[in-house]
C-alpha cells in the first residue's frame, strides 16, 4: 500500500479483490461470511484514511454533497471511497450510509443546505425500478442535483432533470473535481 499510493491501492487492488470474491460467491466457491470479513477489513482502511484528512475547505454554502444508498442496497465500499475523494478534495459531506429512505432524505435536505446527493448502486437486490426511483428522488429533492453510479447495464433512458449517471471512472473524478 505504501509503494502504490491509498487511492491506487483502492482501485487496483481491492475492488479487483472484491469483484473476484464476489464471483466467488455467486458461484458458491465461498460463504458471505468471507466475503463480509474482506469488506469489513477495507471499509476501516477507508474510513481511517478519511478520518486523517482536514477539515472541508470549500463553504458549505458552495458545495455540500450528502451521500446514501438507497433501501435494499447494502455495499458502502464504492460510498465510502467516494466520501474520501470529495473529502480528500476539501468538498464537505453528510455521509448517510445504505439503506436510506427517500423521506428522511427529503427531511434532512429540507433542514440542511445540501446542493447535491450521491448514491451508488452494485446489486439490483434492491428490486427497485431505477425511473421511478430517480423519478421520486427528483421530486422529493427538488433543489438538488442527484448524480449516482454503479454496475448498472442498460441506462439508457432519458433521466429526469438534474440527474446524472457517473458510467465510469473518469465521470465520477470529474464529479469529485480531480
Amino acid at each position: 500500500a505504501v509503494q502504490l499510493g491509498f487511492e491506487k491501492m483502492i482501485l487496483k487492488v481491492a475492488f479487483p479483490f472484491l469483484k473476484k470474491i464476489g464471483l466467488l460467491w455467486l458461484t458458491g466457491h465461498l460463504i458471505p461470511a468471507q466475503e463480509h470479513f474482506a469488506s469489513s477489513i477495507i471499509s476501516h482502511k477507508i474510513i481511517a484514511e478519511t478520518d486523517r484528512l482536514p477539515p472541508a475547505v470549500v463553504p458549505m454554502e458552495k458545495r455540500t454533497v450528502l451521500m446514501f444508498s438507497p433501501p435494499g442496497e447494502h455495499h458502502e465500499l464504492p460510498l465510502l471511497f467516494v466520501q474520501f475523494l470529495l473529502r480528500k478534495n476539501g468538498i464537505p459531506t453528510y455521509y448517510f450510509g445504505p439503506g436510506i429512505k427517500t423521506s428522511l432524505l427529503r427531511e434532512f435536505c429540507s433542514e440542511k443546505k445540501v446542493h447535491e446527493v450521491y448514491f451508488h448502486l452494485i446489486t439490483n437486490l434492491t428490486r427497485i425500478d431505477l425511473y421511478s426511483y430517480l423519478n421520486e428522488l427528483s421530486e422529493q429533492l427538488p433543489q438538488q442535483r442527484i448524480y449516482f453510479s454503479g454496475i448498472r447495464p442498460g441506462v439508457e433512458k432519458r433521466l429526469p432533470e438534474r440527474v446524472t449517471y457517473l458510467d465510469n471512472n473518469e465521470s465520477i473524478m470529474k464529479f469529485i473535481g480531480q
